[in-house]
């Protein structure tokens, strides 16, 4: 959906609240201007859908996927999820979903985020990464431009699904694709003091998982 430049006459009142309620929503003039139109005409905004996706993906965290722990969204189009690696202090890993709103190319971005003063773990989440990169270079093909790990961070640049769901669908997709991946983490976190097993119960995980659905991601 493109964008362009249209000139507008409007009641210096009028202009006020539309910069309140744009405050207080944490988005600009120009956005909540967009929102309220598309509202006032029926129309569903990118932003709009969006919105649908991470009303999903709160709903099935709050419900079916105890593990992960909802931090919420934001008007930047990103979903943030908490979850505890069971290893010593119980470190708490940041899944953080943002959706591209007019992209014709990718979904989104899942971003991972630990902070940790532990080299051993940063060593091992770094191995962790690799191995699950591996597994969907090796089974799904993706490219190797898309993932981007830096320690204990990782990146995963997500594919628009060329089945072309609906919001309840890619919000079920994106959310059991975050409780695999952490899942898989937390086997390979337990078992550290033995890396072959480590690796051996994450893939074993990451293939019960993984289905049709979640690999056009």
């Amino acid at each position: 959906m493109g964008k362009s430049v249209y000139s507008v006459v409007l009641d210096d009142d009028i202009v006020a609240a539309l910069d309140l309620a744009a405050m207080r929503a944490g988005t600009n003039r120009s956005a909540m201007m967009n929102r309220l139109l598309a509202a006032q005409l029926g129309f569903a905004t990118p932003e709009d859908r969006i919105r649908s996706v991470f009303d999903v993906m709160e709903k099935l965290a709050r419900t079916q996927y105890n593990a992960l722990q909802v931090l919420g969204s934001d008007a930047q189009a990103q979903f943030s999820m908490r979850s505890a690696l069971r290893y010593k202090y119980n470190p708490t890993v940041r899944y953080s979903v943002e959706l591209y709103p007019h992209s014709q190319e990718y979904l989104g971005v899942l971003r991972i985020q630990l902070r940790t003063q532990n080299n051993v773990l940063t060593a091992a989440l770094a191995n962790f990464y690799r191995l699950w990169v591996a597994l969907e270079q090796n089974a799904l093909q993706t490219p190797a431009a898309l993932y981007e790990i830096g320690g204990a961070r990782f990146a995963r640049v997500l594919r628009l699904p060329q089945d072309n769901c609906g919001e309840q669908q890619l919000g079920e997709r994106l959310t059991r694709y975050v409780s695999l991946l952490d899942s898989c983490m937390k086997l390979y976190c337990e078992h550290l003091e033995d890396s072959e097993t480590a690796a051996t119960l994450a893939a074993r995980q990451w293939s019960r998982g993984m289905d049709e659905a979640l690999a056009q991601l």
